[in-house]
């Protein structure tokens, strides 16, 4: 009896150590949403391989990723369920192929031609938790803007701290982003 009471009791303790890294991991990929959309958002992880997990199952059209990056920066983020097929292959550049800035865009833009993927409607929001690490993240939220430049919305196309900026202005990817948000 004692032999078979010991490994189920490990087996116990290791599924409530699991659940609870994943509760841990829910809460901080939820971080970048809006406090009301956080309870019922979907939430998933990207493996190193690019695997997708659902972590929970969310029912309010938002999915949520917990940070991909074993080194920094720190990244979660959130955005329409309806743009997964298109986050699934940015994340994977990102996190297997190791793409970011000007070649992440060129990637992506390509897989969208190649791959059919959607192109997001202009005001589909994304809502970012980026930064060194946890502790010092910002919130940003994006909002998309195709195929508009700066010129076209008085906006300037750099960062500045506390201004927003059009990032990747003039592509199916142009978007609006806002610090602070």
């Amino acid at each position: 009896m004692k032999n078979i009471i010991l490994p189920v009791v490990a087996l116990l303790l290791c599924g409530s150590a699991i659940a609870q890294d994943n509760q841990d991991l829910i809460a901080a990929a939820v971080e970048a949403a809006p406090v009301q959309l956080r309870e019922n958002a979907t939430v998933v992880q990207i493996g190193a391989d690019g695997t997708r997990t659902v972590l929970r199952q969310g029912s309010n059209g938002l999915t949520c990723r917990t940070d991909m990056l074993p080194t920094p920066p720190y990244l979660v983020r959130c955005h329409p369920s309806s743009m997964e097929s298109l986050f699934d292959r940015m994340d994977t550049l990102i996190q297997v192929d190791g793409l970011w800035g000007d070649k992440l865009l060129e990637a992506s833009l390509k897989s969208m031609r190649d791959d059919n993927l959607p192109t997001p409607s202009a005001g589909t929001t994304t809502y970012l938790f980026v930064g060194p690490d946890r502790e010092a993240a910002s919130r940003l939220t994006a909002v998309m803007i195709p195929m508009t430049s700066g010129a076209d919305l008085g906006l300037g196309e750099a960062e500045e701290p506390d201004r927003p900026w059009l990032m990747w202005g003039g592509t199916a990817l142009g978007h609006i982003m806002i610090s602070g948000m």
